[in-house]
């Protein structure tokens, strides 16, 4: 954590690829562009991880894992108290004996819930069996059509409420982005699916559950569908938004078009039975911004930028 605090006062995304990969890398040096892109260094934030649980399973080959959580909480003393306390969920990985350690996935959720992990013999957690696995690998693709019908229907499944609005990890809501965008005369879809490679990854929990762990990639779509009402998209002032910097990856002006590219962790938690699953935490952000600008007609345009969906 002390690395992460000097590549997060640096922007370095060397350092910051000495301690990260896959997709916790690619979310925290896309905020290193952002703020790069927009001329802006945020100020200091250091924190740090209060150990709470860590679990290694005896392995035979690499790529090895472990995970562990933690609580979060902020080293500066001018920050202000947090109104609720954040917990993290760190997948390290290595990739050969010759390789170091590197954070891999790191999903966020309220330290209140983080999940009791499974503790075995020797010091060991125990293994995942091959049926469970196989569960857990097809998970992802069940979490993008869930998220499809919560957009298309609203119909929550297996979500609930607090899932799109917990401060500590929640996820983005598709229907409220798409009733938003009409209410506004816009046209809007997200759009999830499945990482190219992917990168699920299994814990056995107490009590007999899972912790299955994986990263979505999204894109965000918003559409002027009259020529009278183009997205003009502006850049806010970052001394009091500064989480809002990767809006910087694309020029202020008017355009017929707007497309946010990002990704998602997800840490959900796999019954006891493999039958029904539950979210349980995440972490995501915007890695590009592209756009088709547009000539404005007569009148005025609506102003008007896509959220960036998490907390």
């Amino acid at each position: 954590m002390a690395t992460n605090n000097r590549a997060n006062a640096r922007l370095d995304s060397s350092l910051l690829a000495s301690y990260e990969a896959g997709s916790a890398f690619a979310l925290d040096n896309a905020t290193y562009e952002a703020d790069r892109a927009a001329h802006f260094r945020p100020p200091p934030a250091p924190f740090t991880v209060d150990l709470m649980q860590l679990a290694l399973t005896r392995q035979t080959a690499y790529p090895a894992k472990f995970v562990a959580e933690g609580i979060q909480h902020s080293l500066s003393k001018s920050a202000p108290a947090a109104a609720t306390s954040c917990g993290t969920i760190l997948t390290f990985e290595r990739a050969s004996s010759r390789s170091p350690w590197r954070i891999v996935l790191e999903p966020s959720l309220k330290a209140s819930q983080l999940p009791r992990l499974a503790s075995g013999s020797g010091g060991f957690a125990p293994a995942v069996d091959q049926a469970r696995r196989r569960v857990a690998d097809g998970l992802p693709e069940k979490v993008v059509q869930a998220l499809l019908t919560e957009e298309t229907t609203g119909r929550l499944g297996p979500f609930r409420p607090s899932d799109f609005t917990d401060p500590c990890g929640g996820i983005p809501n598709p229907r409220q982005d798409v009733t938003s965008a009409e209410a506004a005369g816009f046209s809007q879809r997200d759009l999830f699916r499945t990482a190219a490679r992917p990168d699920t990854t299994a814990f056995a929990l107490a009590g007999g559950g899972t912790l299955v762990m994986f990263t979505l990639r999204f894109e965000d779509q918003l559409l002027a569908t009259e020529p009278s009402n183009l997205i003009d998209w502006s850049h806010p002032s970052l001394s009091q938004s500064p989480g809002e910097a990767w809006t910087y990856f694309l020029s202020a002006g008017t355009y017929s078009e707007v497309s946010e590219s990002g990704e998602l962790e997800m840490a959900v938690e796999l019954s006891p039975s493999g039958t029904s699953w539950r979210f349980v935490g995440s972490y995501g952000g915007v890695t590009s911004v592209t756009g088709h600008r547009a000539t404005p007609s007569s009148a005025p345009p609506t102003t008007s930028q896509l959220a960036a969906a998490f907390p």
